[in-house]
């Protein structure tokens, strides 16, 4: 049984991964927890991303993504010429300061709107698995909304554990943390 990475994006372009360049450096790192959440989420949802490149055909966005697949390639699996998409830049280093605004972080994402976004998508904690969301604490946001205790003034503490009272301050709205 062949196995396939279907693309399921579009660029304006199509290259072979053979004839892209790397242009970051050593710039930003990835865990391997990490490298095998985006694998996993390579496998179940496909090539979703294209490939950002300025001066035809050097890397701005995509690395990660990248470093994975060549993983995949050596375990076998196969995948048609990426989807490029062309980034415009007079040199050098107006595309190094692009690369840094592809990557820079504008929005965070909050426990609530995390939450109110599951809940109208109809997606569990189960959706969430090869996801990685840095600005949430995964176990604290699934015992706050999914466990038992939602709603019930308690919330997770990694330092006490699950059996934590909130007090919050009337004056200033501050939560504070409390052993039961």
């Amino acid at each position: 049984m062949k196995k396939v990475i279907a693309i399921k994006c579009k660029g304006n372009r199509s290259l072979p991964l053979g004839a892209l360049k790397t242009f970051q450096g050593n710039l930003k790192e990835m865990s391997k927890e990490s490298a095998g959440k985006l694998r996993a989420s390579i496998l179940s949802h496909g090539w979703v991303a294209p490939i950002f490149v300025w001066n035809g055909n050097e890397i701005l966005d995509g690395h990660g993504r990248l470093l994975v697949l060549v993983e995949l390639l050596k375990e076998g699996y196969t995948i048609e010429d990426l989807p490029i998409v062309d980034i415009e830049a007079d040199d050098k280093q107006e595309a190094a300061r692009i690369l840094l605004a592809i990557n820079s972080r504008y929005q965070s994402i909050t426990d609530d709107g995390l939450y109110e976004f599951m809940s109208s998508m109809d997606l569990s904690m189960d959706d969430l698995a090869d996801i990685d969301l840095p600005d949430i604490d995964m176990k604290e946001f699934n015992y706050n909304f999914f466990e038992d205790n939602a709603g019930s003034g308690k919330e997770y503490n990694e330092d006490i554990g699950n059996d934590v009272s909130v007090c919050k301050c009337h004056s200033c709205g501050h939560t504070h943390a409390k052993k039961s």
